[in-house]
C-alpha cells in the first residue's frame, strides 16, 4: 500500500476577501508500513540535506489510519466502508448529469458509531462520543460507476443559537490511473528519534568558561 499527499493552508485573506499568499506545502509519503512527513514543517533544527522525517511506530500507525481524513479535512473517511455504508443508506439520491447525488446529514453520535476509527471533534481535538452535539450534512456526487467524484460536507458542532460550522469541499479524479509512489532518497531521510536528538544538541547551553580558551 502507498499513498502520497499534498496540501496547502490558505492564509488569512487580504484586501478584497482573496487569500493573501498560499502556504508552503505540506506533503506526506506512505510506501508500506514507512510514513515520511516533509521536514520543511518541523518547529526545529533541520541537518543540511534532510527532507524528510521518518515516524516511528507509535506515531506511524496513527498517521496511517488517519492520513486520508486529516489531508482532506473531512469529516466523513471515504475509506471507511462502514461509514459510507451508512451514508448511502442515510441519503436521498436522485440522477444527475453523469451520475448520481446523494444528500443527507447524521448526527454525530450517529457518526461515531459507525466509524472504525475513534473520531475527533474538530473544534477540540477531543474524542467524538454520546454526549457530543453535532451533525454532518453532505452531498455526495458519483459517476455511474459508481466511484465518488465530488464531496461537499457541512459540520456543524454545538448547539444553541451559534453553533460554529465547517464547510469543506474535496473532488476525486483520476480513478484506476496508474500510478507509481516510492520512498524518498535515503540520503534525504532521518528517522524522528534522530532529528529530536539532534534538534537536542544544537539548543544545549554553551558551558561556561573553564579558563582554557
Amino acid at each position: 500500500m502507498a499513498a502520497d499527499f499534498t496540501w496547502w493552508d490558505l492564509s488569512w485573506p487580504k484586501g478584497k476577501g482573496l487569500p493573501s499568499k498560499k502556504s508552503a506545502p505540506y506533503r506526506v509519503i506512505r510506501v508500506g508500513k514507512d510514513v515520511y512527513d516533509s521536514a520543511n514543517w518541523y518547529p526545529g533544527p533541520v541537518p543540511d540535506g534532510k527532507k524528510w522525517v521518518r515516524l516511528p511506530n507509535e506515531h506511524r500507525g496513527r498517521m496511517n489510519r488517519d492520513m486520508a481524513r486529516a489531508a482532506s479535512l473531512q469529516p466523513i473517511n471515504m475509506y471507511d466502508s462502514s461509514m459510507m455504508k451508512a451514508v448511502l443508506k442515510r441519503s436521498v439520491s436522485k440522477p444527475v448529469s453523469g451520475g448520481f447525488l446523494y444528500r443527507g446529514t447524521m448526527s454525530y453520535q450517529e457518526l461515531s458509531r459507525v466509524s472504525k476509527s475513534t473520531l475527533a471533534a474538530w473544534t477540540s481535538g477531543r474524542p467524538i462520543n454520546k454526549k457530543s452535539k453535532g451533525k454532518v450534512s453532505w452531498q455526495l456526487w458519483a459517476d455511474r460507476d459508481g466511484l465518488p467524484k465530488r464531496l461537499i460536507t457541512t459540520d456543524t458542532a454545538g448547539g444553541g443559537k451559534e453553533p460554529l460550522v465547517k464547510r469543506s469541499d474535496t473532488r476525486y479524479t483520476d480513478w484506476g490511473f496508474h500510478l507509481v509512489i516510492t520512498a524518498p532518497p535515503t540520503d534525504e531521510v532521518i528517522d524522528e528519534d534522530d532529528l529530536l536528538e539532534y534538534a537536542r544538541m544544537q539548543n544545549m547551553p554553551i558551558p561556561p568558561d573553564a579558563g582554557n580558551t
